[in-house]
């Protein structure tokens, strides 16, 4: 059986909030594996891993659409909105 965190859990360990969690659930960003009878939402630790990609395409620039997209695509299209992320930041930087 998967270990299982609570949701405070997983906000302590990608240091994001429980607002965040719950926002990213409710734009099926990232869904709980499990929802307990009194509400409380369980991610494993595939999830956790997704958050933290989510963060670091924040810090390229992608927005959370963006995000949602790159999750759904092929490696090709996935290199490439790296690639165009990255030159963004560079050229900012």
């Amino acid at each position: 059986m998967k270990k299982l965190f609570t949701i405070k859990e997983v906000a302590d360990v990608v240091q994001i909030s429980k607002r965040t969690l719950h926002y990213y659930h409710d734009i099926e960003l990232v869904i709980p594996n499990h929802i307990e009878n009194n509400g409380h939402r369980l991610y494993d630790s595939a999830n956790i891993c997704k958050l933290q990609s989510i963060i670091f395409l924040k810090e390229l620039g992608l927005s959370l659409a963006q995000s949602e997209r790159y999750f759904g695509a092929d490696v090709q299209i996935k290199n490439n909105m790296l690639k165009a992320s990255y030159n963004n930041v560079k050229q900012q930087g």
